[in-house]
């Protein structure tokens, strides 16, 4: 599944250059005020991945609004074959379309609203924002599109996706976000439809975002997650030449002996996914901190185990505060502990000094999902508790 990705003008120039046989670039490294791709050096480049094509210079908008937390129901400029020239390979444009498809024509009595419409809400592109690719062919909704070759795609920093808290007394999902480790941008396989919006002849253009089975390394965050496309030709392919046998080969698991997926492989390797702050939950967060990467730590809550048996908490520590409340008789007032029952003056000769005593909780940290394994059952895991990394003690 996918629901939520980190959107940039850098990415989108990045990928635009990809797209083009520059080789993928990083977005850290590319202009966001450049307003045709190709002609342009970054500043800084790595390797080319995908051959060079004949694909004509590609207009970005001047002004993208960058949105590290960008949800269905927003507008995203997305890459598709050029609407004006259909039969022309080497046309591909830069469009805006709001994530969220909408299969069917609005009508009079309920149109579908437009972002500039005042009453505009995202709800209604909530129903599909994602594609399952194994059906893409079959369901009523985007057989047409798929059929009329309508794919799109989106350039993402990354995507995020969510799974069970670990954090005792914190039921809300953890977030994480997957990237490609070197900063390339992720071009996520899509398909686009345009339909009626009930309002004389204004149209409205939408996408959803194909999805696959998660692969093993990632299917501890979620199950699904979203078809990614390899840079260069493999991305054009999706755009120009988009048939069933090439969305089975999407999704499907590239093998180890196989040299024709050597690239998809070495893609895939190089995604990486980490735990960011839960502040990313709220659609309408904003920050700059969305996709900075934090550490997981255990938490004890007030009804644990260890309160129960740490000084002051349980049963007997509220009996003894009760026993010496105001106008208790002497001998329910006097002073013991919640231990032994001794007077307080004896335990301290009897009991040795609690700070001799104390040491140093142990803990190690999982080198992949930064969770962090505490106490004396949890030290003693040769495997991570939420993704089953093996331990890896520095």
């Amino acid at each position: 599944m996918c629901g939520r990705a980190a959107y940039s003008a850098p990415c989108l120039s990045a990928a635009a250059k990809s797209l083009r046989g520059g080789g993928g670039t990083s977005a850290a490294g590319t202009n966001p005020n450049t307003a045709s791709c190709g002609d342009e050096k970054p500043r800084s480049e790595v390797k080319a991945q995908g051959a060079s094509t004949n694909i004509a210079p590609i207009a970005l908008p001047r002004e993208i609004s960058d949105r590290p937390n960008a949800s269905p129901g927003a507008v995203f400029h997305v890459f598709r074959r050029s609407i004006d020239a259909p039969n022309d390979p080497d046309r591909v444009e830069c469009a805006p379309l709001i994530w969220g498809l909408l299969p069917h024509n609005g009508t009079h009595s309920s149109p579908h609203l437009l972002p500039s419409h005042p009453h505009f809400s995202p709800s209604p592109h909530y129903k599909i924002f994602n594609a399952r690719s194994e059906t893409v062919y079959d369901k009523p909704s985007f057989r047409g599109a798929m059929r009329e070759g309508k794919t799109c795609i989106l350039a993402v920093d990354g995507y995020y996706e969510w799974t069970k808290s670990q954090s005792l007394g914190d039921k809300r999902k953890q977030p994480y976000f997957v990237r490609n480790e070197d900063g390339r941008p992720l071009l996520l396989a899509g398909v686009w439809a345009r339909v009626r919006t009930g309002r004389g002849h204004e149209t409205i253009e939408t996408f959803a975002i194909l999805t696959m089975d998660a692969r093993p390394e990632f299917a501890w965050i979620h199950p699904r997650q979203p078809v990614i496309l390899m840079e260069g030709k493999g991305a054009l392919e999706w755009l120009t030449r988009p048939t069933p046998q090439l969305v089975e080969r999407l999704r499907s698991t590239p093998k180890k002996d196989s040299s024709d997926n050597a690239q998809q492989k070495s893609m895939w390797d190089k995604l990486v996914a980490h735990p960011v702050d839960k502040k990313v939950n709220d659609a309408k967060y904003q920050g700059t901190d969305c996709t900075a990467e934090i550490k997981l730590a255990t938490k004890r809550s007030a009804g644990s185990i260890a309160s129960f048996f740490s000084p002051g908490g349980g049963k007997k520590a509220k009996v003894d505060k009760k026993e010496s409340a105001p106008g208790a008789s002497s001998s329910e007032t006097r002073p013991t502990s919640t231990l032994t029952g001794m007077p307080k003056h004896e335990k301290a000769m009897a009991e040795p000094d609690c700070n001799e005593s104390v040491k140093e909780e142990e803990f190690w940290t999982c080198s992949k999902c930064t969770y962090v394994h505490e106490g004396a059952a949890r030290f003693g895991y040769l495997a991570c508790e939420i993704c089953g990394s093996p331990r890896t003690d520095n």
